[in-house]
Protein backbone atom coordinates (compact mmCIF):
# COMPACT_ATOMS: atom_id res chain seq x y z
CA UNK A 1 0.00 0.00 0.00
CA UNK A 2 1.13 3.36 -0.48
CA UNK A 3 0.11 6.91 0.14
CA UNK A 4 0.70 10.55 -1.75
CA UNK A 5 -0.42 13.58 -0.44
CA UNK A 6 -0.93 17.02 -1.47
CA UNK A 7 -3.34 20.21 -0.58
CA UNK A 8 -4.98 23.33 -2.47
CA UNK A 9 -7.03 25.72 -1.44
CA UNK A 10 -10.58 24.49 -1.74
CA UNK A 11 -12.09 25.32 -5.28
CA UNK A 12 -14.56 23.30 -7.05
CA UNK A 13 -12.40 23.44 -10.50
CA UNK A 14 -9.70 22.12 -8.71
CA UNK A 15 -11.18 19.39 -7.42
CA UNK A 16 -13.39 18.49 -10.61
CA UNK A 17 -9.60 18.27 -12.24
CA UNK A 18 -8.32 16.20 -9.86
CA UNK A 19 -10.88 13.79 -10.19
CA UNK A 20 -10.30 13.73 -13.98
CA UNK A 21 -6.62 13.21 -13.88
CA UNK A 22 -7.08 10.72 -11.62
CA UNK A 23 -9.08 8.91 -13.54
CA UNK A 24 -6.69 9.23 -16.14
CA UNK A 25 -4.04 8.38 -14.51
CA UNK A 26 -5.40 5.51 -12.82
CA UNK A 27 -6.61 4.25 -15.89
CA UNK A 28 -3.43 1.70 -16.98
CA UNK A 29 -3.07 0.22 -13.42
CA UNK A 30 -6.58 0.25 -12.04
CA UNK A 31 -6.97 -3.76 -13.18
CA UNK A 32 -3.62 -4.80 -11.95
CA UNK A 33 -4.12 -7.76 -9.36
CA UNK A 34 -5.38 -6.57 -6.16
CA UNK A 35 -5.51 -2.82 -7.37
CA UNK A 36 -7.58 -0.33 -5.20
CA UNK A 37 -6.94 2.90 -6.02
CA UNK A 38 -8.79 5.36 -3.69
CA UNK A 39 -8.93 9.18 -4.21
CA UNK A 40 -9.87 11.01 -1.04
CA UNK A 41 -10.37 14.63 -0.39
CA UNK A 42 -10.67 16.03 2.83
CA UNK A 43 -11.44 20.18 4.11
CA UNK A 44 -9.66 21.62 6.36
CA UNK A 45 -11.48 24.91 7.55
CA UNK A 46 -10.60 28.12 8.21
CA UNK A 47 -12.09 27.18 12.09
CA UNK A 48 -9.69 23.84 11.91
CA UNK A 49 -6.87 26.18 10.94
CA UNK A 50 -7.31 28.78 13.89
CA UNK A 51 -7.14 26.09 16.16
CA UNK A 52 -3.91 25.11 15.63
CA UNK A 53 -2.53 28.33 16.65
CA UNK A 54 -4.71 27.81 19.94
CA UNK A 55 -2.12 26.53 22.31
CA UNK A 56 1.53 28.89 21.55
CA UNK A 57 2.30 28.19 18.42
CA UNK A 58 1.52 26.58 14.54
CA UNK A 59 4.51 24.95 13.74
CA UNK A 60 2.88 23.64 10.23
CA UNK A 61 2.75 26.71 8.74
CA UNK A 62 -0.55 27.32 8.00
CA UNK A 63 -2.35 30.74 8.99
CA UNK A 64 -6.70 30.77 8.94
CA UNK A 65 -6.69 33.29 6.43
CA UNK A 66 -4.94 30.30 3.70
CA UNK A 67 -8.46 28.38 4.25
CA UNK A 68 -10.66 26.83 3.62
CA UNK A 69 -8.61 23.96 2.35
CA UNK A 70 -8.57 20.63 0.80
CA UNK A 71 -5.99 17.55 1.59
CA UNK A 72 -5.68 15.42 -1.11
CA UNK A 73 -4.41 11.88 -0.18
CA UNK A 74 -4.26 9.29 -2.93
CA UNK A 75 -3.95 5.49 -1.38
CA UNK A 76 -3.49 2.87 -3.44
CA UNK A 77 -3.65 -0.89 -2.33
CA UNK A 78 -1.94 -3.87 -5.14
CA UNK A 79 -1.14 -7.68 -4.42
CA UNK A 80 2.08 -7.91 -6.53
CA UNK A 81 5.40 -6.65 -5.79
CA UNK A 82 6.13 -6.75 -9.76
CA UNK A 83 3.68 -3.98 -10.03
CA UNK A 84 5.12 -1.36 -7.33
CA UNK A 85 7.24 0.63 -9.87
CA UNK A 86 4.06 1.06 -12.37
CA UNK A 87 1.98 2.44 -8.93
CA UNK A 88 4.35 4.43 -7.68
CA UNK A 89 5.05 6.26 -11.38
CA UNK A 90 1.35 6.14 -11.64
CA UNK A 91 0.20 7.85 -8.33
CA UNK A 92 3.14 10.12 -8.23
CA UNK A 93 2.15 11.54 -11.74
CA UNK A 94 -1.69 12.10 -10.70
CA UNK A 95 -0.14 14.33 -7.91
CA UNK A 96 2.40 16.27 -9.63
CA UNK A 97 -0.16 16.57 -12.48
CA UNK A 98 -2.77 17.84 -9.62
CA UNK A 99 -0.18 20.31 -8.28
CA UNK A 100 0.60 21.65 -11.73
CA UNK A 101 -3.30 22.32 -12.55
CA UNK A 102 -3.57 23.92 -9.25
CA UNK A 103 -0.68 26.27 -9.79
CA UNK A 104 -2.20 27.10 -13.16
CA UNK A 105 -5.27 28.01 -11.42
CA UNK A 106 -3.53 29.88 -8.43
CA UNK A 107 -5.09 27.32 -5.87
CA UNK A 108 -2.12 25.37 -4.80
CA UNK A 109 -0.90 25.14 -1.20
CA UNK A 110 2.59 24.14 -0.30
CA UNK A 111 1.83 21.85 3.58
CA UNK A 112 2.00 18.56 3.51
CA UNK A 113 0.48 16.15 5.72
CA UNK A 114 2.88 14.00 6.93
CA UNK A 115 0.64 10.68 7.76
CA UNK A 116 -0.17 10.85 4.07
CA UNK A 117 3.14 11.65 2.27
CA UNK A 118 5.04 9.45 0.25
CA UNK A 119 9.00 8.61 0.72
CA UNK A 120 10.14 11.29 -1.53
CA UNK A 121 7.68 14.45 -0.37
CA UNK A 122 9.63 16.85 1.74
CA UNK A 123 7.09 17.64 4.46
CA UNK A 124 8.85 19.80 6.22
CA UNK A 125 9.58 22.29 3.75
CA UNK A 126 5.40 22.61 3.56
CA UNK A 127 5.84 23.97 6.87
CA UNK A 128 7.90 27.01 5.98
CA UNK A 129 11.77 27.52 6.33
CA UNK A 130 11.30 29.72 9.75
CA UNK A 131 8.83 26.97 11.06
CA UNK A 132 11.17 24.20 10.29
CA UNK A 133 13.96 26.30 11.56
CA UNK A 134 12.20 26.51 14.81
CA UNK A 135 11.71 22.89 14.89
CA UNK A 136 15.21 22.65 14.21
CA UNK A 137 16.08 24.53 17.06
CA UNK A 138 13.70 23.01 19.56
CA UNK A 139 15.29 19.30 18.55
CA UNK A 140 18.83 20.83 19.41
CA UNK A 141 17.79 21.95 22.60
CA UNK A 142 15.85 19.23 24.14
CA UNK A 143 17.32 16.51 21.88
CA UNK A 144 21.18 17.95 21.29
CA UNK A 145 22.71 14.30 20.58
CA UNK A 146 19.99 13.56 17.80
CA UNK A 147 18.96 10.69 19.80
CA UNK A 148 15.16 10.90 18.13
CA UNK A 149 17.04 11.43 14.76
CA UNK A 150 19.26 9.05 14.66
CA UNK A 151 17.19 6.29 16.24
CA UNK A 152 13.90 6.37 15.34
CA UNK A 153 14.11 4.37 11.39
CA UNK A 154 12.20 5.26 8.49
CA UNK A 155 9.94 8.12 8.06
CA UNK A 156 10.61 11.80 8.06
CA UNK A 157 13.44 13.84 9.34
CA UNK A 158 13.88 17.45 10.15
CA UNK A 159 17.25 17.00 8.55
CA UNK A 160 21.04 16.85 9.79
CA UNK A 161 21.68 20.01 12.00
Amino acid sequence: ETYITATFKNDAEIQRQIFDIFLEEMGPVKDLPGALPALVMQPISKNVIAHFSKNGGNALGLADTEGPLLLVNLAFMWSNATDDDRIYAATSKTIQRSIDAAKKLGVDNRYIYQNYAAKGQDVFAGYGEANRQRLIEISKKYDPKGVFQKLQPGYFKLGRF
